[in-house]
């Protein structure tokens, strides 16, 4: 279960509470065709997928799927945020990984919050 959520604080985005299900891991085929162009020359046969799905709350609106892509060895996970109508997927970036998917999921989506909002690029 995504047991170390992001915080009440850091899960809000213009008044909007955000909630996520617990992560799964996926197969390649499973993940948008964006995030594995953006995996680039390393092998897919030796990366994990996994995806959490978003709600905006209080309505529990989809808000699209948190999507990863996780090198263990590299000690890197590559990650975006999948809209649907129309899909479409965000730039997803590398960032230094360690631990498990929830931790993968939980440094996609600080990345993707804090691309929104414009405090770091992405």
């Amino acid at each position: 279960m995504f047991a170390r959520s992001i915080d009440h604080a850091a899960a809000q985005d213009n008044g909007v509470d955000m909630y996520m299900t617990p992560a799964g891991e996926v197969s390649a085929a499973d993940v948008h065709p964006d995030l594995i162009r953006m995996v680039g020359t390393r092998a897919i046969s030796s990366l994990r997928f996994a995806v959490a799905c978003a709600y905006a709350m209080p309505d529990a609106g989809p808000y699209g799927e948190i999507e990863v892509a996780i090198d263990e060895a590299a000690k890197q996970a590559c990650g975006g945020h999948r809209l649907y109508n129309p899909d479409r997927f965000s730039k997803a970036v590398w960032f230094p990984w360690q631990g498990d998917i929830d931790d993968a999921i939980g440094g996609a989506y600080v990345r993707i919050r804090a691309h929104q909002t414009n405090q770091e690029p992405v």
